[in-house]
């Protein structure tokens, strides 16, 4: 590669670069704000749906609120509107839920999009509130969320834990030196000669 390749090159990283800082500053929806929802029950007539939500952006959200609609069911939010959600303060909303007069739902469960609404926030993402329609839906869900995420498995390495090794054998060492320091000692004034008495 010649040099005009390689500043070329230098040129588009360090544009790449700059690039990336600049999103930096640039926070979409669901990176840095969190929804946890209690487990749904069957949907009946006026339900309420607790959604607790926080976040960590660097600057509080003002004016949050969350907008929420669904053609066959009428939807009210409580608080409507939070002046300011700070930093990791979580935020309790209820969202109460009825089946619209004549509303016709199909299948087992409902989707219900969610919208969270700031000054602050540039993007109008969604998040799904799956709610059932049935006890067999209910219960799917339920077990879904009580499903761990992952699993672990555990490998010893052969000098895992080696600092603990390294203090116990500091230690010992210490101990063993204060020992022969205190026998020695004691030698040492056993055979020293005991000084005579004076008439």
């Amino acid at each position: 590669m010649n040099g005009s390749a390689w500043l070329l090159s230098g040129l588009l990283c360090a544009a790449q670069a700059a690039a990336v800082e600049e999103s930096r500053e640039v926070y979409s929806l669901l990176d840095g704000l969190y929804v946890c929802v209690d487990a749904p029950a069957c949907l009946g007539q006026g339900d309420v749906y607790r959604l607790t939500v926080y976040h960590s952006y660097p600057t509080p959200l003002h004016r949050f609120r969350i907008a929420a609609s669904h053609p066959e069911l009428a939807i009210r939010i409580e608080p409507e509107e939070v002046p300011a959600l700070r930093i990791a303060e979580t935020m309790e909303f209820e969202l109460h839920v009825a089946p619209r007069p004549n509303a016709r739902l199909a299948g087992d469960r409902v989707t219900i999009p969610l919208t969270f609404l700031a000054d602050e926030l540039a993007s109008r993402a969604t998040w799904p509130l799956i709610i059932p329609l049935t006890a067999a839906a209910e219960a799917e869900l339920r077990d879904a969320d009580a499903l761990p995420v992952g699993t672990v498995e555990v490998r010893v390495r052969r000098w895992a834990g080696w600092e603990t090794w390294a203090y116990t054998a500091g230690s010992l060492a210490i101990l063993a030196a204060l020992a022969w320091r205190w026998r020695s000692g004691r030698h040492r004034r056993a055979s020293r000669p005991c000084p005579r008495e004076t008439a």
